[in-house]
């Protein structure tokens, strides 16, 4: 429903809309049907919204299952179509596939959406086509500023935790108080 529920929620938004979901692939339909073309509605709903003038982030789960292989429905593919977007067009959008080592978690489970820190949707709803259209799933949408600065609290420390790439150095490496080449360089 486009005036109610997730759609609406996302519809409604103004100032930010904050997306946190297990999965969310760029278009619905069976990976073996040749005809998967039709839109993933609410995935259609965040980009309406960055293209409104919202500050949009959606950050989704990181487990090895949702972003490896060739399957162009992976997390880290939609991931891809959303910056790309934003780039583009020059939007306020944002995607990240969640960096489960420096959050401290195993994977994102929630099905979650913030809007202008007012309205919070917590949920059981994957952003499948089969979660729309033949499950039972259940959400609550609940418009309390406390309660969704909360989740919004939770939202922002997951997206500044989650640091795209982490390295590990086999060497210890020798540091120098200036660069070389660089006038006036040095390492504070």
């Amino acid at each position: 429903n486009e005036n109610s529920a997730l759609i609406g929620m996302m519809n409604r938004a103004k100032k930010t809309l904050f997306i946190q979901q297990n999965s969310i692939r760029k278009k619905w339909g069976s990976k073996n049907d040749p005809m998967h073309k039709t839109p993933d509605l609410p995935l259609e709903a965040v980009i309406a919204a960055a293209r409104r003038g919202v500050k949009t982030r959606v950050l989704l789960d990181g487990t090895w299952y949702n972003v490896t292989g060739d399957d162009d429905r992976n997390n880290d593919d939609t991931v891809a179509l959303l910056n790309g977007i934003a780039r583009r067009e020059g939007l306020d959008l944002r995607a990240k596939v969640i960096n489960l080592d420096t959050t401290h978690l195993v994977k994102i489970h929630a099905k979650g959406i913030i809007v202008d820190d007012n309205e919070v949707f917590v949920g059981s709803i994957n952003w499948t086509e089969n979660s729309f259209k033949g499950n039972r799933e259940v959400g609550v949408v609940v418009t309390h500023p406390k309660i969704a600065g909360y989740y919004a609290d939770l939202f922002r420390r997951d997206w500044a935790q989650s640091r795209m790439y982490t390295t590990t150095l086999n060497e210890s490496v020798r540091l120098s108080s200036t660069l070389k080449g660089v006038p006036g360089g040095s390492l504070h």
